[in-house]
Formats: structure tokens, sequence, C-alpha cells
């Protein structure tokens, strides 16, 4: 498929993550905000990725941002339902890994290129989810942002 700035975007359908499908011609009179995160990083998944969804959907609770700006979202992961599943069930592990570079330890030197990436990280991500392994799976099923894939690595 081939996008050109300026020109609507072509009709596509991806399925949904637990059932469904996302056809973008069923959002039309809506904006629609497609989310295509990093995801799996050369040997691990994005730890930045599963943050930004969970930011996003705290706006929507919170706020009710999609509604209020005739807004559907939907976070496009290019992999398989199983790759997906793996995802979700390594949150809780990725959002501890962005809590601990927020923290570093004490053998960090002030003024270090590592402290001041911790320092940015702790600016720009300054929210504690607390996820729980468990209760990953069943929480997707109530979150409001559509899970689109297609299969991929």
């Amino acid at each position: 498929m081939t996008v050109t700035v300026g020109e609507p975007m072509p009709d596509f359908t991806l399925p949904v993550y637990g059932g469904g499908a996302f056809k973008l011609s069923d959002y039309e009179g809506k904006n629609v905000l497609l989310m295509f995160p990093r995801g799996w990083v050369v040997n691990g998944w994005c730890a930045y990725c599963p943050y930004q969804y969970l930011e996003l959907e705290k706006m929507q609770m919170e706020s009710n941002v999609m509604g209020k700006n005739n807004l559907q979202i939907a976070f496009v992961m290019p992999y398989s339902s199983e790759k997906i599943t793996d995802w979700m069930e390594n949150f809780p592990d990725a959002l501890a890994q962005v809590e601990k570079i927020k923290k570093p330890d004490a053998t960090v030197a002030p003024g270090s290129i590592q402290m001041e990436y911790s320092n940015w990280v702790a600016e720009k991500f300054p929210i504690v989810f607390d996820v729980k392994k468990e209760d990953r799976i069943q929480q997707f099923q109530c979150w409001s942002m559509q899970i689109a894939h297609f299969q991929g690595g």
C-alpha cells in the first residue's frame, strides 16, 4: 500500500488481538490515530512502548480524549497474536526496566551521560504504573485502544 501525504488514506483491514477486525472505513468521519510502536528491538521488547500505551490509556480513563476529540486509536503491531501475547506478558518487566533507568545505582557518577539519560527518562516518563503479570491478559480486554496487527517478525 502506498500512502501520499495530503491524500486520503486508502482503506485497509487488520485483525484485532482477541478477535474482530480494525477496518479504517468503519471510522469514516472520525479522527484516527495509528500508533506504530517500536516493539521488538534486537533481542527484546522496547521498554518504552508499554509505558506509552499505558499513558494513552490513563489519558482516556481520566479525560475521555477519544470521545472529546472524535478519535479512534489503533496500536498497530507487525506481529502475530502469539508475539503480542508475549509483549503483554512482558509488560511488567518492561515497566520495571524503565523504573530502574529512572533510579540508577550509586555507582553512576553525577554529570555522566548515564546520569543525564536517567534524568531525561525520569522527566519524560514520570508515572509509575503498577502492572502485575497475572492481570495482563484480562486487563487488555477492557482497554479502549484496539491492538491491530499483521503477521510479521
